[in-house]
């Protein structure tokens, strides 16, 4: 074993801090996750043997990593597209959408092209409980076997629609890219829904709901509720988590 990233006594070099996961891709190690001195996403090069940060740019100007410029932010996960050379973020996003009604309301979750030119990806989706708001972006799946490739994300997330919020569009923890409206939709169907949501939902809930009220303090900041996302060659989708279904 020999580090590429350590801290000691004040001495060290890369990430100092604990990432989130790592994952190699053109002959480089990307490590993400709070890093602040990274803004969440740190490159090692083990040509030069030297870390730098991964930089853009949104509207012209400069960013870099989550594009957080106040309080911070944390990449839980990163994925690429191979044949377009698109990069996706997610967990964190310093971007706005001016065509939103309200230009902070998105997602967050950043496509980066080829050019290296940040793309914010569809609204915000909201809590499931609105008294114990807590909500994670967690994973991200990029299916290329699709044309257009079919983009997952799942983590702690509800409600997907409007303010105030309407039952109908609930999408419980997992969500997919719709190129054509340019935002999130459900995946799914058929979990059995609470006897008091059955007209609204009669061909069962979409996603993969947790059920918070059947398990107190699960809605916890450290507990997402979907970890991990991957389809297989017929292109069926696959949630690894915390589920209750």
């Amino acid at each position: 074993w020999a580090p590429i990233a350590w801290d000691e006594r004040r001495q060290g070099q890369g990430p100092r801090t604990m990432p989130s996961g790592v994952k190699v891709h053109d002959g480089r190690v990307w490590v993400h996750g709070g890093l602040p001195s990274y803004d969440g996403l740190a490159i090692w090069d083990p040509g030069t043997k030297a870390w730098s940060a991964f930089e853009g740019t949104f509207q012209g100007r400069a960013v870099r990593g989550h594009a957080v410029t106040h309080g911070g932010g944390t990449i839980h996960d990163i994925a690429w597209n191979e044949a377009t050379g698109d990069l996706y973020l997610v967990g964190a996003s310093g971007l706005e959408n001016p065509s939103h009604a309200v230009p902070r309301d998105i997602a967050p979750v950043i496509r980066v092209d080829r050019d290296g030119v940040y793309h914010p990806m569809g609204h915000d989706i909201g809590p499931e409980d609105a008294k114990k708001p807590v909500k994670r972006f967690q994973t991200i799946h990029v299916d290329t076997s699709q044309s257009p490739p079919a983009i997952y994300i799942g983590g702690t997330f509800n409600f997907n629609g409007p303010t105030p919020s309407r039952t109908r569009d609930q999408v419980f923890n997992v969500a997919v890219w719709d190129p054509q409206v340019k935002d999130w939709a459900p995946v799914g169907e058929g979990v059995e829904p609470r006897w008091v949501e059955r007209d609204e939902f009669p061909k069962g809930y979409p996603g993969l709901p947790a059920r918070p009220t059947d398990f107190i303090g699960f809605l916890q900041p450290q507990f997402p509720r979907v970890e991990d996302l991957l389809t297989d060659d017929a292109g069926n989708l696959y949630a690894a988590g915390t589920l209750a279904i």
